[in-house]
């Protein structure tokens, strides 16, 4: 499935850079380095745009909490990191986990479990934001 994904991926972004008159040099750069990571690190990458997008997003709905922007920004930082294994996305990482274990779980107890969508996105994220952070730091093969 992720497979399909990259090459859908590959497919836009061929098709725009042709319509830019850019080429393809820098697709085949960027699907190159995709085919580098392997399925969880893949998984790691799409989690860490997509709550990030979706915390940006939530922004304005939430009054502009600040630490649903710090989190959505930090998200989108540890994505690019990790795409292009920087040296310091390990402690970026460590940052964001601190961060929204802290966010969770304080949530989870002001919150409690009232409003079920709530309580259950956030369980959802704290687990994935352990098991992606324990995976990235502590198991993953470094570059």
């Amino acid at each position: 499935m992720m497979e399909h994904a990259a090459v859908v991926l590959q497919k836009l972004i061929s098709y725009s850079l042709t319509a830019l008159g850019k080429g393809e040099l820098k697709v085949s750069s960027f699907t190159s380095k995709l085919r580098s990571f392997n399925r969880t690190e893949l998984a790691a990458l799409v989690f860490y745009i997509a709550s990030g997008v979706v915390l940006l997003v939530c922004l304005p709905l939430t009054g502009y909490a600040p630490q649903l922007g710090l989190l959505g920004i930090l998200s989108i930082i540890v994505a690019y990191g990790v795409f292009t294994k920087r040296v310091w996305a390990p402690w970026i990482i460590f940052i964001l986990f601190v961060a929204a274990t802290t966010f969770s779980l304080y949530t989870l107890v002001v919150a409690g479990f009232s409003n079920l969508l709530l309580g259950i996105s956030m369980v959802a994220y704290v687990v994935l934001t352990w098991v992606f952070t324990i995976y990235l730091l502590l198991i993953r093969r470094k570059p």
